[in-house]
């Protein structure tokens, strides 16, 4: 698969995902400069979709790290169902 193709909601739940599936833990202390770096998109982009997810409930944003609150929602945007 061509990352680089992939919307970038799918791009940031893949990444998401990945970490918590690498260190078993919701609680993720990187900040969305980090994010943005890892996944090539831009920290505008990583902001606007945590914005989204963050009023739906599906993450929660502390500033210096956030929380997977709905990894069902996540895991359905990586498969690209959304």
């Amino acid at each position: 698969i061509n990352a680089e193709r992939l919307p970038a909601e799918q791009k940031l739940s893949i990444l998401l995902l990945n970490i918590y599936d690498e260190f078993s833990q919701y609680d993720i202390p990187l900040l969305q400069k980090d994010i943005a770096s890892s996944t090539g998109l831009t920290r505008i982009t990583i902001y606007k979709i945590f914005k989204e997810w963050s009023e739906n409930g599906y993450i929660e944003n502390t500033g210096k790290s956030f929380s997977i609150k709905n990894p069902t929602v996540l895991k359905k945007y990586a498969e690209g169902l959304y």
